[in-house]
């Protein structure tokens, strides 16, 4: 697994990097996270289904769960600097924050695990 930085502190789209992070994918393939979408939830929503069905289309889905999942996964919570933030973490351990800090999250609201879909076998 490749780590992915952003290139600046301002930029807060640490989530779609590590998902791409998780599926493998370049950055630039996904959504771009709007600066309305940071401050307006109904935005951000839109933004993360965009990028869930980019997901799809590249053979990739998202699912969430309350507990730390075995593997790779993406823990989501409130970060240091008081904003939601995402990391990738492996077996429920911080392996790497895509933020130039590298602080982490104070807590875990949930995590998401980026799960490679089967792909269908033709019947003949």
């Amino acid at each position: 697994m490749t780590r992915m930085r952003r290139l600046t502190q301002s930029d807060r789209d640490c989530w779609a990097t590590c998902v791409a992070m998780l599926a493998r994918v370049d950055r630039g393939a996904l959504p771009a996270l709007s600066v309305w979408a940071r401050k307006n939830a109904v935005a951000f929503d839109d933004f993360r289904s965009r990028l869930a069905h980019k997901l799809l289309r590249l053979g990739w889905t998202i699912a969430t769960t309350p507990s730390p999942p075995q593997g790779w996964a993406i823990a989501v919570g409130e970060g240091h600097r008081g904003i939601r933030h995402a990391v990738v973490v492996r077996n429920g351990v911080l392996w790497h924050d895509p933020h130039p800090d590298h602080a982490g999250l104070k807590a875990v609201d949930h995590y998401e695990i980026v799960i490679r879909r089967a792909t269908e076998t033709p019947r003949g």
